[in-house]
């Protein structure tokens, strides 16, 4: 895969204007995110990735859900994104039962998220905070 930190940053300056966008467009909470990821998703052919919106999966066990973004490789899981408004640790325990190279959470809501390092200490999920 690409350098990680360039992906990152792409994926920040990406999201962060689809953000700006939405915002001053005032549309709803749901718009948001909708805009956000149809902007990340359109970077997967970037790195030569398939990206995937609302890919399903299994977690802790027993729980299914949806992954927002994810990017794959001949059908791997290389990148898995999630984007929320408000702090939600279901999404952290999904990046987390995900295999990926790279795990993704993109915040754009006004609370710390610092929180998440009581779920992920080890820093296995890179955060992007769209409101800092």
């Amino acid at each position: 895969m690409t350098n990680l930190a360039e992906m990152l940053e792409k994926i920040r300056s990406v999201a962060a204007l689809a953000y700006k966008g939405a915002k001053m467009s005032q549309v709803s909470r749901g718009r948001i995110h909708s805009t956000i990821q149809s902007a990340i998703n359109a970077l997967a052919p970037t790195y030569a990735l398939i990206g995937i919106m609302e890919y399903p999966l299994t977690y802790n066990n027993d729980k299914h859900g949806d992954i927002d973004v994810v990017w794959l490789r001949a059908k791997s899981p290389v990148v898995c994104i999630e984007i929320d408004s408000s702090i939600r640790r279901k999404s952290w325990h999904k990046l987390l039962a995900l295999e990926a190279e790279a795990k993704i959470w993109i915040y754009y809501g006004r609370k710390d998220w610092r929180v998440i390092r009581e779920i992920d200490s080890h820093r296995i999920i890179n955060v992007i905070s769209l409101n800092r």
